[in-house]
């Protein structure tokens, strides 16, 4: 009666705590005990659930340095299942069948509940429907392109099945744009090590729904001053026509409402024409427009207006500045207001120059100020997610 229920369970926390190229293949150790957090949640179920998985598990002489001396197969879960039962303290051999009976008549509300969502996702905290079924999407997006069952995709891997338009249509379904798949990735690799993995690719298009769900008023605006700059329909703008919008005085007072600044557009169009063809389409723009609200670049986009900042203080060219070009440059307002509209602190800029020559000479170069800057802006952000 409960087979078809213990089933959905087993295989929705395949996907939790997989250990690399095994997701969604067999149980974890890990995916165990998240079931435990959902089955019995009470603190003292610990020690029982660890019990029951070395009492479940077949013991292999010969796989003690495997993984899979840490996971359950199908038959050794149901095993687990039962060991759960036989460990209890008033456990009564007379009663055993009913016990296992009422224990699974609880799991069914966990069965519904990952057949009304996504297997796939068990064990993560997912705010509605929409998110699930995204992550459904990408969990068997994942599948495919893990081809070599590493547990992690590269740039290639990628690459080759998000361009694909079939993918490309079931993403435009839950407003999610892969016009520039190198951007993407990029800010999807929090390691910068070329490889992603299944929590990090949910993480990040989570981020992306989230951020085009709460930002559907600018998204529209900017597809409307699209279609209408668009004269000769070709579905993209030139370098020329691109900047030729944004100049106008109108568009730019309502880029600002949506907390954009000029100063973040001067660079857009080269960080959107991903392929150099010196086109940007109606999607690619509405891409770069995300990753500017993505609170992840604000830092580097700081760094990026304090480095005109810094050539425009430079005046002898001679790539450095001492302590007052430094703080002159740097306390202007108008500095000041740039750094605040992108929820940035602005540091003690005379404390920091302290700080950051290190060797005493009086003066900073660039390399210099932009990691004490990055390291800063880091450190505050930690500090922020800690309160």
């Amino acid at each position: 009666d409960f087979q078809e229920h213990l089933k959905v369970i087993y295989q929705g926390f395949t996907s939790v705590s997989s250990y690399p190229g095994r997701r969604s293949r067999i149980l974890s150790f890990g995916g165990w005990l998240t079931l435990r957090g959902q089955a019995m949640p009470e603190e003292s179920s610990t020690r029982l659930f660890r019990e029951a998985f070395a009492l479940g598990r077949e013991i292999r002489v010969d796989e003690t340095s495997h993984y899979r001396h840490m996971e359950l197969a199908w038959p050794e879960f149901l095993v687990s299942l039962g060991a759960l039962q036989r460990l209890q303290p008033d456990y009564d051999p007379e009663f055993f069948a009913d016990s296992l009976s009422v224990f699974f008549q609880t799991l069914i509300p966990l069965s519904d509940s990952l057949l009304a969502g996504n297997p796939a996702t068990a064990g993560r905290k997912v705010g509605n429907s929409k998110d699930q079924a995204l992550l459904l999407l990408i969990g068997h997006i994942f599948e495919e392109a893990d081809d070599d069952e590493t547990g992690t995709i590269d740039e290639a891997e990628f690459r080759t099945f998000f361009e694909q338009p079939k993918v490309h249509e079931q993403l435009k379904e839950h407003g999610i744009s892969m016009s520039n798949l190198n951007m993407i990735f990029k800010s999807m690799d929090a390691d910068g090590q070329g490889l992603l993995t299944f929590d990090e690719l949910c993480d990040g298009f989570l981020k992306m729904a989230s951020i085009m769900r709460s930002n559907e008023r600018a998204i529209s605006y900017i597809r409307k001053v699209f279609a209408e700059s668009d004269e000769d329909g070709s579905g993209t703008l030139n370098k020329e026509e691109f900047n030729h919008i944004f100049d106008e005085p109108s568009v730019k007072k309502k880029m600002e409402s949506f907390g954009i600044f000029a100063t973040d557009l001067e660079d857009l169009f080269s960080l959107i024409d991903e392929d150099g063809s010196g086109q940007v389409s109606e999607d690619e723009v509405v891409a770069g427009f995300v990753m500017l609200r993505d609170p992840k670049t604000a830092g580097e986009r700081g760094v990026a207006i304090l480095s005109k900042i810094f050539e425009e203080a430079d005046y002898d060219g001679s790539g450095s500045l001492d302590k007052f070009e430094y703080v002159t440059a740097f306390s202007e307002e108008h500095v000041t207001q740039q750094l605040l509209a992108r929820n940035l602190k602005v540091p003690d800029w005379e404390g920091l120059f302290e700080v950051l020559d290190a060797d005493g000479s009086g003066t900073l170069q660039w390399d210099e100020l932009r990691e004490g800057l990055v390291s800063f802006w880091a450190r505050h952000q930690m500090e922020e997610i800690r309160k």
